[in-house]
């Protein structure tokens, strides 16, 4: 029986690993069904933090926030990426 490292876990809930290292994860955790279930509910937790700020970031960025960055001079920048265009 293969052993799951927590870094292994949170890769495959995460989308990270190879086809092959899916599938022996996917062969032990169906081996091993309190395991399936508490990386189901890893998993579940997952997508709803996910889900939590989406509808913020599909949000336009309202334009007086986008017109005071642009007005920002580069000393006031202090090194950071200018929003000005080119």
């Amino acid at each position: 029986m293969v052993v799951l490292s927590d870094e292994k876990i949170h890769d495959y809930i995460d989308g990270r690993l190879s086809r092959r290292e899916r599938a022996v994860v996917a062969a032990t955790l169906f081996a091993n069904p309190d395991l399936m279930r508490e990386v189901m509910t890893m998993w579940l937790i997952n997508e709803m933090v996910r889900g939590l700020g989406q509808r913020v970031l599909d949000e336009p960025v309202p334009d007086t926030l986008t017109q005071t960055l642009r007005a920002r001079t580069p000393r006031q920048t202090r090194g950071k990426i200018s929003l000005h265009s080119s």
